[in-house]
């Protein structure tokens, strides 16, 4: 009787223990919630919508984005990558996603985005994927992807804000 509650008492510590270790990781390495705005009119000609995480490396992206676009004549939409799925692509010549590849994939809401894609939304989408490795990406889609490495964020912003500009001047 002893050994098996030797045994119980193991496994009841172990269990302790991954749960212990999950609460960490998820509390260190998940991504803060954006709250959503807006810059300028929507009634500019153009318009953007930014699906972005809470991160440092993310927010100096967005920001970037937005500093880049401050003098055009263009409505940025900045919302978190959370609810992508409640927007009508439509209303948007430019859609830019920044998420993190979190357990070895997307988030659910980025895929299932993605996957109801038409061909037309896709070529006027710009994707930036982190991961730990800086390789992963969703299949069938181009996108940019790297680390979260706040000293290279700007090399990102060039590759995004050049991608930005060809969707913004494709021939209609």
């Amino acid at each position: 009787m002893k050994w098996i509650k030797k045994i119980l008492i193991t496994l009841l510590i172990l269990v302790l223990l991954l749960f212990a270790l999950a609460t960490w990781y998820k509390n260190t390495f998940s991504m803060d919630p954006v709250t959503g705005y807006t810059v300028k009119s929507d009634e500019m000609p153009k318009s953007m919508l930014i699906a972005t995480q809470g991160s440092m490396f993310k927010d100096a992206i967005t920001k970037g984005i937005i500093d880049e676009y401050a003098n055009d004549s263009i409505h940025v939409n900045v919302i978190d990558v959370l609810k992508i799925g409640k927007e009508n692509t439509s209303n948007y010549d430019v859609m830019v996603l920044i998420h993190t590849w979190e357990n070895w994939k997307a988030p659910k809401e980025v895929e299932d985005f993605v996957l109801a894609l038409s061909e037309v939304d896709k070529t006027k989408t710009v994707v930036l994927t982190t991961s730990g490795k800086g390789d992963s990406k969703m299949d069938n889609l181009d996108a940019i992807t790297g680390e979260s490495d706040l000293e290279n964020s700007q090399e990102f912003l060039e590759e995004i804000i050049s991608k930005i500009e060809a969707v913004l001047n494709a021939p209609q």
